[in-house]
């Protein structure tokens, strides 16, 4: 664990739930903690030296995807008299659940399996070139296969593979003499579709991808028990729990920048709550 990297995780969930606030301003700069937790989470399982089973990862990611579903699901219901909104198809159900948010689960679930058993294959000289190159490439092209309507969330799936690739190439780079050619050319590619004023990719994704600086530098955490290493620990309970939080608040009438403040707030100390209180062998399938 690195100070610098859980800084930006914290501040990377803050911006998801201002993305999710509606709040126009900083939007694009919010959108960039989600890309940020892509890279990270495909870095560390590329580099990781420990082997996960699909068990161990379906404990943490599909698990908790159910138990959320359903809740949302039964809070849409309840509410609007259906558990998945009308227009989902089979495909939607399945993968975005009732809550649309909640599609990142089962995307990392499906990325770092994949990262787990093409290990050997992803380290590979002319693999790495490639993943470099096919990063570079989908962002560039990024307006056209925006253009394209794809049902949910294979729109959100296809956005966010960039972030994966330049993951797991960062995990890899190390294999090539060309990496800093490849790395300028994602570095680039990202610039031009600042320039184009592409949306939802030039600005996310250079903000996504500035603070994986730290992923090689930056001071490591000694004490387990840190202040910082709690709050960064309780982020992924705070992705799935904000948007409940903002039902409430919204209920109350609440708006502005106070909303997404407040939502973060209130989720990151129920997080905390549940984590300290709950013990860890039935929380890890919850948050």
């Amino acid at each position: 664990m690195r100070v610098e990297i859980e800084i930006f995780r914290i501040l990377s969930a803050f911006g998801i739930v201002w993305f999710h606030s509606g709040i126009d301003i900083g939007r694009d700069i919010a959108y960039g903690g989600l890309i940020y937790f892509l890279i990270i989470s495909a870095y560390f399982a590329t580099i990781s030296t420990r082997s996960h089973s699909i068990i161990e990862r379906a404990e943490r990611l599909l698990i908790p995807f159910l138990l959320w579903s359903l809740f949302y699901g039964s809070i849409h219901f309840i509410t609007k008299g259906y558990f998945f909104p009308e227009n989902y198809t089979f495909v939607s159900k399945v993968l975005a659940s009732p809550s649309i948010h909640l599609w990142f689960l089962p995307f990392v679930f499906f990325s770092l399996i994949a990262i787990d058993n093409l290990r050997q294959i992803i380290s590979k000289k002319w693999v790495v070139t490639a993943i470099g190159l096919t990063a570079i490439s989908l962002i560039l092209f990024s307006p056209k296969w925006r253009e394209i309507s794809f049902i949910p969330p294979l729109g959100q799936y296809i956005h966010a593979f960039p972030a994966i690739l330049i993951g797991i190439f960062l995990g890899v780079m190390h294999q090539i003499r060309i990496k800093w050619i490849l790395i300028i050319g994602i570095i680039a590619s990202i610039v031009i579709m600042i320039y184009k004023k592409e949306p939802g990719v030039g600005i996310p994704y250079l903000t996504g991808f500035i603070p994986c600086y730290f992923l090689f530098k930056g001071n490591r955490i000694n004490n387990k028990k840190s202040l910082l290493l709690n709050i960064s620990s309780a982020t992924y309970g705070v992705y799935l729990l904000h948007v409940f939080i903002f039902l409430i608040l919204i209920k109350f009438d609440i708006s502005g920048i106070l909303l997404p403040v407040l939502v973060f707030i209130l989720s990151l100390l129920s997080v905390v709550t549940l984590k300290k209180y709950i013990p860890n062998k039935f929380i890890k399938y919850v948050m």
